[in-house]
């Protein structure tokens, strides 16, 4: 269902072009918001380490099932907030559990 949403020039496969097209507009949001974030480059980098596609510089469909990465990547280029808490994930590790704090 996403798929189709998603790879907006039909040709079956994501390309730079059309990552750096989702990518731009969610870290605009963040920006506007104040928030930090990494260089539109360096996440399509990360986009296409996470996936592993079998052909490089094209993302289908089949390599986000076989990388079970799918719905992370997806939610990356379609949500703000889903890739806020992706860019931030090592900091919810950091932090401790209200639980584990002694008084």
């Amino acid at each position: 269902y996403f798929w189709k949403l998603i790879d907006i020039q039909h040709k079956g496969y994501l390309d730079s072009f059309v990552i750096n097209y989702f990518l731009r507009a969610i870290l605009r949001s963040l920006q506007t918001k104040k928030f930090d974030v990494a260089s539109v480059d360096d996440v399509k980098d990360e986009i296409f380490d996470m996936v592993k596609s079998q052909t490089p510089g094209i993302i289908t469909m089949q390599d986000l099932v076989n990388s079970r990465q799918g719905g992370t990547v997806l939610s990356m280029l379609v949500d703000a907030a889903a890739f806020w808490r992706y860019d931030n994930r090592e900091s919810y590790y950091l932090e401790p559990d209200d639980d584990d704090c002694k008084y």
